[in-house]
């Protein structure tokens, strides 16, 4: 699970920074949708994380909440 975070968790800024040399508009509407995925594959697996780490509970609240 902790590299599926890894892994999603850095696409996420990797995805913005070619957003911002898209070639058109569309382009980068279409680089920022797959940021967004991301995220929301972040958010995901840190919650699944936390109900099943309970000791990690306390240090990924904080980036859940972010």
């Amino acid at each position: 699970m902790s590299k599926q975070l890894i892994r999603s968790g850095t696409s996420i800024g990797a995805n913005i920074e070619e957003a911002q040399n898209a070639e058109s508009k569309a382009d980068f509407i279409h680089r920022m949708n797959i940021s967004l995925k991301e995220a929301r594959q972040t958010n995901y697996w840190l919650k699944i994380l936390i109900a099943t780490e309970k000791e990690l509970e306390q240090r990924l609240l904080p980036l859940l909440n972010e």
